[in-house]
Order: C-alpha cells, then sequence, then structure tokens
C-alpha cells in the first residue's frame, strides 16, 4: 500500500508540473507571478518545501538579485489551486511576507562575473545562510541573456530522485515569469 502512494504523489507532482505551462501564460502579467509560481511549489499539497528563494546572476550588470522566497510558516492556504484563482489579489500578502522581503532585498555582485560558477556548492551555502536557510539545496540553470537562475530551498522531507527532478523542471520555469 505504501508503494500505491508513493506512486500516486508522484502522478500528482507530474500532473502539477505539466500544468504550469498553461497557468504561466494564463497569468504571464501579473506583477507577482514568480512568488505565485514559487508559493506553489513550496506548498504542502505539491512539494512540500520549508522554505525556497529563487535568485538571478545577472553578469552583464554585475548582479545577483533576489526574485522572490516563500517559507510555509509565512503564509498559509488550504487548497494550493486557490493561488491562480486571482494572483493579482494576493500581491500585498506576497509584499509583506518576511521570507519574501529577506529575498527580494538580497543584493550581491554576480558570482559568474567574479569567474565563480553559480553552482559553485560553497557559494550557494553562504547565499543559503545569508537568506537565513540553515540546510539549503540548490538548483542552477542558464537563463535567457546570458544570465543564472538559482533556486535555493529546504524540503521538509528527504525527495526521491523522481521528485528532485520534477522540482528542477518546474523551478526552471521560473524563467519564463517577468521578474519585476
Amino acid at each position: 500500500m505504501k508503494q500505491a502512494n508513493v506512486l500516486d504523489t508522484q502522478d500528482l507532482l507530474i500532473q502539477k508540473v505539466s500544468e504550469l505551462p498553461s497557468k504561466i501564460l494564463k497569468h504571464h502579467e501579473t506583477q507577482n507571478l514568480p512568488q505565485v509560481l514559487l508559493t506553489y511549489l513550496g506548498h504542502q499539497d505539491c512539494f512540500d518545501l520549508e522554505r525556497a528563494a529563487y535568485i538571478v546572476d545577472n553578469p552583464d550588470f554585475d548582479h545577483m538579485v533576489g526574485i522572490a522566497g516563500f517559507a510555509q510558516k509565512d503564509f498559509e492556504m488550504k487548497e494550493v489551486e486557490e493561488l491562480w484563482g486571482n494572483p493579482i489579489a494576493l500581491h500585498d500578502t506576497f509584499m509583506n511576507l518576511n521570507f519574501n522581503k529577506r529575498v527580494k532585498n538580497y543584493l550581491q555582485d554576480s558570482l559568474n562575473r567574479r569567474g565563480l560558477s553559480v553552482d559553485n556548492s560553497k557559494s550557494l551555502l553562504r547565499i543559503g545562510k545569508e537568506l537565513g536557510l540553515s540546510n539549503s539545496q540548490s538548483l542552477c540553470w542558464n537563463l535567457k541573456h546570458g544570465n543564472h537562475g538559482l533556486f535555493l530551498f529546504e524540503p521538509k522531507k528527504e525527495m526521491s530522485t523522481k521528485e528532485q527532478h520534477l522540482l528542477k523542471t518546474a523551478a526552471m520555469m521560473l524563467g519564463f515569469c517577468s521578474l519585476f
């Protein structure tokens, strides 16, 4: 029976991730879309993350800037699908969440511009600690225009290889959201 529950959970994650492109396209003009997507990914009904941060490294402008942050303790919503009903209405709520404010205020020189790779584990652990993540994991990927996406997160429980792959696929969709 436990095996069936694992498969059901993974099937639900696959369904949620596969629905993301249409949700992103439907709300592509929403100012807080990265926050909506990040909250969706972190919600207990999705990947169940304790906290997550989305950061963009832009070597052309020599900065690394925090885009959105999510902490389950800051934001309570029973049904994850409620996020997509009217995401514009949640803008003020998102802007006042403590961890989101901390991430959005994060700004430092570009790692890539200094010749450091964005997937340098020491640098990512340092960034995680600066944001208050005690035991962060990270995902990195290339974005358009030579930028790099960084996704730092603390899972509540150990993730399977399939769940990690799905999370990376879903996190990379943050690159399709307008940054500001």
